[in-house]
């Protein structure tokens, strides 16, 4: 049977959505135009599409092989690790420079000493380096893995109604406050995961080329509807239980995620595409260094930049891209079969 490259190159592309988003920051983008609102709304909420991944790949582990506790382990090793092991110089960092955020945030359980509960909840949320909270995040997921087989023994109304309800759940929830409380987290992503897992398949996969586009069309007309309402792209975030409208972003990422996977099955599933297979193979060791490129560049170049905002971007985004894997190939050399435990790949 051909090897099939749609979740491949679907992860190359959404690793490069993260890392152009992430340098966005200091490129001195505005929301103001055309296309500043075309891009910014394709860049924000790169992480519902690697929460659908992660459930569709969770649906394709060989039942009969699955242990729990191996695959637990294994993400410790694999997903974990490198996290502590990399994540370390921005706890150090923000302790150093007392940006410990996640004690705000957290202040209802605040009853350690500063020196120990500081490194313990920036390890605890990942929020010393810009997305490493979703390490934290998607670890829950995993340690949840036999709740899903639950869900996967349901019959589809009954999955469907379940994710009607969680969907609607996560609209209401919003995003967590600076993505420290991974447990709000959790809420929010789970009807992705879910999705990516239950009905991620071949019918779906074949949709009609016209409906492919359809979603696409849906997707940028519900960012722009929901521009037009709250006057932002960006991520809604509140605490947990505080009464809020509806977030439109769900929805509207939803229907990216969908058009995204459909359209790279049907047009890139039966060829590799070098670059995109290079970055999909260093997708984890991009993920978690390229804020620290995006930390050196902000220091070295100027924040005004070129003038051109968007020539910037994609400057500075190629720049980060180009860093990581340079660093990840090396890491790799020096460091054999072990790299995939200290830098992810």
């Amino acid at each position: 049977m051909p090897r099939k490259y749609f979740i491949d190159h679907s992860r190359a592309i959404t690793t490069i959505l993260i890392v152009v988003c992430h340098t966005s920051y200091i490129c001195a983008f505005s929301e103001s135009g055309f296309v500043a609102h075309f891009l910014l709304s394709l860049l924000t909420g790169g992480t519902f599409i690697f929460v659908m991944i992660a459930g569709y790949v969770y649906k394709n582990i060989d039942s009969d092989r699955y242990l729990y506790l191996d695959y637990i382990k294994n993400k410790i090793k694999k997903v974990f690790l490198p996290y502590l092991i990399l994540t370390t110089p921005g706890v150090f960092f923000a302790i150093y420079s007392k940006s410990v955020y996640p004690i705000v945030v957290f202040h209802d359980f605040y009853f350690l000493p500063v020196q120990l509960s500081a490194p313990l909840l920036l390890y605890f949320t990942g929020r010393s380096v810009t997305g490493h909270w979703f390490v934290p995040f998607i670890m829950l997921v995993f340690l949840c893995t036999p709740l899903f087989k639950k869900v996967l023994q349901l019959n589809q109304l009954m999955q469907s109604i379940l994710l009607s309800i969680l969907m609607l759940i996560s609209t209401l929830v919003w995003r967590p406050i600076g993505n420290v409380n991974i447990f709000q987290a959790f809420v929010y992503f789970f009807p992705f995961f879910i999705f990516g897992m239950l009905f991620l398949n071949d019918k779906v996969m074949k949709t009609n080329s016209l409906y492919i586009f359809f979603f696409l069309v849906v997707f940028f007309a519900l960012s722009f509807f929901d521009y037009y309402l709250t006057g932002t792209h960006s991520n809604r975030e509140k605490y947990f239980f505080d009464l809020q409208y509806p977030d439109l972003m769900v929805i509207s990422k939803f229907t990216f995620c969908i058009f995204l996977f459909v359209f790279v099955f049907k047009y890139f599933n039966e060829k590799k595409i070098p670059l995109l297979s290079l970055i999909s193979s260093y997708s984890y060791t991009i993920f978690l260094l390229h804020p620290y490129v995006v930390f050196v560049i902000k220091r070295l170049l100027p924040l005004a930049g070129s003038g051109y905002p968007i020539f910037d971007l994609f400057l500075y985004s190629t720049i980060n891209l180009f860093v990581v894997i340079l660093f990840a190939k090396f890491g790799k050399m020096v460091l054999g079969e072990n790299s995939k435990y200290i830098i992810g790949c």
